[in-house]
């Protein structure tokens, strides 16, 4: 059955409903931007605009239970007719399936709108036919989330304002921020409208915004048609979908009986809302949801025999092949794999965020400085090289980083074993992807091997280890580095380690962790031709190809947070000496010892640079022919 119809002729005879198997609220500015555009077309032209399908099928015998749960009295729920009586009046029970983004963005509008009502009386009358039925000295709402999904109680109490519902308290994921951001949009929006355009908008709304409602045949399969539909507008991430299919599985599994079948699915409903509590903390690094689909899949669900290509599939994986049908052999009874998943969740954000996790008190896990310093520096390695390591670094903290209870021994201490293998990974990082210039993928296929191989307990430290320090040796030469670093006439300047090796130097003087934004990089010998240059008499007398090897040759660079404009070498020196700047780079104040900036000078220093990082990371050392290649003309 189908009609169009407006938002007024919709409400004041339904009750809708959002079920578990739905995502929670994620549409962006993009979305909601677009919505506006269409609403105030509409608006100032006086037209009517299609808004899109809002599809829906009738109530579940656990969907009348929900309404149960949410105080409903049962002599009040006609299941027969799919209804419920509240003060004599009745409404139709409705899921939607398709088209909740949509809706909920107009109702969140129309809550704001509502609510810059002067009149007092109006406004009431709105709120009782498009949100709240009060019944018992109890609100009711028309629209929402079914009890059992984690959004609930956040899009009552904080959007819609709620003010007799505190049955639990809310809990703050990626969707309720989402919720939280659109509220705040469409308050900004109408901030300054006068009550002529306020009523306009709602009149706008309630009569000019049209629907095509759809209700769906009890025959169709409801959470398969619903990932089917989520396919159109905003794509449904792979975790989304996951969850949406593991609920599928659940509710047509003939191996347990109704009661498990509940408690799995309230299982999977609060693994799901931890997920995107943690995606939603925010933290400097941003996380996705489907980063961590895929680092969680390969350290529990592949295996040792898969390929490149299977790991770049491995959404076809989760869909075709391990949860394909209710056959499944990891939905049931026994689901490891999903308490697994809600320990990781946190371990994730962790490592994408390690200084974020301080005086965290829902962070349940001992680390080190040395943890957090490796993790963060993995993460923010320059242009996002070796990022695939931290799937490896999941397995190892799922596998040994110890709980907050949990007592270590003193001569087995599993947190000197993470901070070894994380400095092997920064190693294998340093090594192949700055040194020798390898592309992203470099070892990709093989770590993840590694990270499945690991956790699932197939493989020891040592093992792990000797694998990042060998396994691709023969991939490293001197020769490789000379030509990537050569690769431009600018050389060490445009080399991507340039920035990295710089403040690793400078780290290793002072003891200063100094961050990738906060440093700029100086040239000692300019690089334009003024009078500042010209004071350089024992280098402008090269040539200008050796010129500007010497240019921009790594000893010739400079961090600093002071000017990089270009200056005679006294004048540097003289700013370094007289500075006033709170920081002062050690690597600055080395420069003094020097009495003139020489070819000499540069090479000397940049050799220094070069091999202070080489003994760091226990790189073998060039041979003299390469460094020659390396910093002399």
């Amino acid at each position: 059955m189908a009609e169009i119809q407006s938002l007024s002729q919709i409400f004041g005879s339904i009750m809708l409903r959002i079920p578990d198997y739905q995502r929670g609220y994620s549409w962006g500015e993009s979305e909601i931007e677009a919505l506006w555009r269409d609403l105030e077309r509409a608006r100032t032209q006086k037209r009517t605009h299609f808004t899109g399908v809002i599809t829906v099928n009738k109530f579940s015998n656990d969907d009348f239970q929900n309404l149960l749960s949410e105080g409903i009295k049962e002599e009040n729920i006609i299941t027969e007719s799919n209804s419920l009586v509240m003060n004599r009046e009745e409404y139709k029970l409705y899921n939607v399936v398709d088209g909740q983004q949509r809706f909920t963005t107009i109702l969140i509008l129309l809550f704001c709108l509502i609510n810059k009502l002067n009149d007092k009386e109006k406004q009431e009358r709105l709120l009782k036919k498009y949100f709240r039925k009060e019944t018992e000295n109890k609100n009711h709402y028309f629209f929402g989330y079914h009890i059992d999904v984690p959004s609930r109680n956040y899009l009552l109490n904080n959007i819609f304002e709620e003010k007799k519902y505190q049955e639990s308290q809310d809990v703050e994921t990626l969707y309720t921020h989402n919720l939280q951001d659109a509220k705040a949009y469409f308050l900004h929006k109408i901030d300054k409208f006068s009550i002529d355009a306020i009523e306009d908008c709602i009149y706008t709304i309630e009569n000019r915004l049209k629907f095509f409602m759809l209700i769906l045949d009890e025959e169709v399969d409801i959470s398969m048609a619903f990932e089917t539909m989520n396919f159109r507008g905003k794509q449904l991430s792979g975790l989304e979908r996951f969850k949406n299919r593991v609920v599928y599985l659940l509710s047509h599994n003939k191996r347990i009986n109704e009661e498990q079948k509940t408690n799995r699915r309230k299982e999977v409903n609060d693994v799901w809302l931890e997920i995107y509590r943690w995606l939603g903390k925010g933290g400097e690094s941003k996380l996705t949801d489907d980063e961590f689909l895929k680092a969680f899949w390969i350290i529990q669900f592949s295996n040792e025999n898969m390929i490149d290509q299977d790991f770049k599939a491995y959404q076809k994986q989760i869909f075709e092949t391990d949860f394909k049908d209710e056959e499944s052999v990891y939905v049931g009874l026994n689901m490891i794999w999903l308490q697994n998943m809600k320990k990781a969740i946190s371990l994730w954000y962790f490592i994408n965020n390690p200084y974020d996790v301080n005086g965290d008190v829902e962070f349940n896990f001992q680390y080190t400085e040395v943890i957090q310093r490796s993790l963060y520096r993995i993460a923010h390695f320059p242009k996002g090289l070796g990022k695939y390591m931290q799937t490896l670094i999941l397995a190892v903290l799922m596998r040994h980083l110890p709980k907050n209870d949990e007592y270590i021994e003193t001569d087995n201490n599993p947190l000197e074993w993470i901070e070894d293998i994380l400095w092997h990974i920064e190693r294998h990082n340093v090594m192949f992807f700055l040194f020798h210039g390898n592309n992203t993928g470099f070892n990709k296929e093989n770590i993840f091997r590694q990270s499945s191989l690991f956790y699932n307990k197939k493989r020891s430290v040592d093992h792990l280890i000797t694998e990042l320090d060998h396994g691709r040796k023969k991939d490293f030469s001197w020769y490789g580095v000379v030509k990537n670093i050569k690769r431009s006439t600018e050389s060490w300047h445009r080399w991507d380690g340039t920035n990295f090796i710089l403040r690793e130097y400078e780290e290793s003087l002072s003891g200063r962790i100094v961050s990738s934004n906060e440093a700029k990089v100086k040239f000692i010998y300019p690089t334009e031709n003024d009078k500042n240059r010209r004071s350089y008499q024992k280098i402008n007398i090269l040539q200008l190809k050796n010129r500007n090897i010497y240019t921009y040759s790594l000893g010739n660079l400079l961090i600093t947070k002071g000017n990089t404009t270009s200056k005679d070498f006294e004048s540097i020196k003289d700013d370094i000496r007289k500075s006033t700047r709170s920081i002062i780079y050690q690597s600055e104040q080395e420069i003094l010892k020097y009495n003139d900036w020489t070819t000499d000078a540069i090479t000397e220093r940049g050799k220094k640079i070069l091999n202070t990082i080489l003994e760091k990371w226990k790189i073998e050392k060039p041979k003299e022919r390469e460094y020659d290649e390396l910093f002399k003309a």
